[in-house]
């Protein structure tokens, strides 16, 4: 029973190391998806017009220069303060885009006669 102590703590050992591997392949894929929200957020806004990026930006830049976050650290809340702030750019965003979708288009007008017209052609034919 003597080796019964050395063999748990060998199992451990290697459940300790799958772990490191798991939180640092965790760490990278959410690296990679992060940044290409951002990439994709940068490539977003150069489609806005500018009375709307202009609206957009006096807020959202204050917000970005007033993060307080410490990288070097790695506190996770520092990346939920982030990722909070991602989120509100998205929002605004997505809230520019909303605006265009639900605009309707402007109506033209049809004088009575062109629509008299319109419905005598239709009949003739």
């Amino acid at each position: 029973m003597p080796n019964a102590p050395d063999e748990q703590l060998q199992h451990l050992v290697a459940e300790l190391k799958y772990l490191r591997g798991i939180v640092h392949d965790i760490g990278e894929n959410l690296i990679i998806r992060k940044e290409g929200e951002i990439e994709s957020l940068m490539s977003h806004l150069q489609t806005l017009p500018k009375s709307k990026l202009r609206r957009i930006c006096k807020g959202w830049l204050s917000e970005a220069r007033g993060l307080n976050v410490k990288p070097a650290k790695g506190r996770l809340k520092d990346l939920h303060r982030v990722d909070q702030l991602l989120a509100s750019l998205g929002d605004a965003v997505i809230a520019c885009d909303d605006e265009d979708t639900n605009a309707k288009p402007p109506v033209k007008k049809v004088s009575r006669k062109k629509k008299s017209a319109a419905k005598t052609s239709q009949e003739k034919t």
